[in-house]
């Protein structure tokens, strides 16, 4: 695929990276640079800016990092735009927390709005390939969970229980609910990656699960927000008590 040449206007030296990034953007944002569309070579983006290469790769590297851009080595390697996901949200969230503007309680409280608002969109719009793609999530997790007890070392593993709430928010078809939920689920993820839960909790997962399946394929709006709720309610209790543990 042929890079897109002449696509940029000079930059001004003063922190030239970050006017070369915004201006990336801007072209993914308006559609005019598409995913897998390839950028010109690092040489031609900085004759096009009229600035240095290091201005151009600390903007690609920003970028990268922000999920905009892919680079990839090789014979048929190069700059490629990224299909836009979490990852650049799951970022910025995560810095959010990293400096303290983010608490364990405020993570819950946005979950519990978000999947609350899927759930009142979409619960009566379930097909039954949704249904069972969670009842198949929920058997996979309770076979997990069964393995695992009979380990000699037992680790459980709370990427297949997350993947349950990914499931909700794709029954909305609406790709922001999923990018938010998946942020809030990685940025909780990062959080307790020491506290992995241990057989009784992940056992209360699977009950969980188990209950807001149920109310969703009642279509009972209320059953289900409860349950979703209550859900992470006693995840959110059991990692702060984890943590408060580990630090006496």
């Amino acid at each position: 695929m042929e890079a897109k040449r002449n696509l940029f206007r000079r930059v001004t030296p003063k922190r030239a990276f970050e006017d070369i990034s915004e201006q990336i953007k801007g072209l993914i944002y308006s559609g005019v640079l598409k995913p897998n569309d390839r950028l010109p070579s690092e040489r031609d983006m900085a004759e096009q800016f009229r600035t240095g290469r290091m201005s151009v790769r600390e903007a690609l590297r920003i970028l990268e990092e922000s999920g905009y851009i892919t680079i990839r080595q090789g014979a048929e390697g190069g700059i490629f735009v990224r299909e836009l996901d979490s990852t650049g949200l799951s970022k910025s969230i995560s810095g959010l927390m990293n400096v303290g503007h983010l608490t364990l309680q405020e993570i819950k409280e946005a979950r519990i709005a978000i999947e609350s608002i899927i759930l009142e969109t979409g619960i009566k719009r379930f097909t039954k390939e949704q249904l069972a793609a969670l009842e198949s999530n929920i058997r996979d997790c309770e076979r997990f969970y069964e393995a695992r007890k009979k380990a000699e070392y037992p680790r459980f593993s709370d990427e297949q229980l997350g993947k349950f709430h990914i499931l909700i928010a794709e029954t909305s078809k609406n790709r922001l609910y999923t990018y938010f939920v998946t942020s809030l689920l990685n940025l909780y993820a990062n959080q307790i990656i020491r506290y992995i839960p241990d057989s009784a909790e992940y056992a209360r997962h699977l009950e969980q699960h188990r209950e807001i399946y149920e109310a969703i394929r009642a279509k009972d709006i209320m059953r289900a927000k409860t349950a979703i709720e209550e859900h992470m309610e006693s995840s959110t209790l059991y990692v702060e008590k984890t943590m408060s543990e580990s630090d006496k």
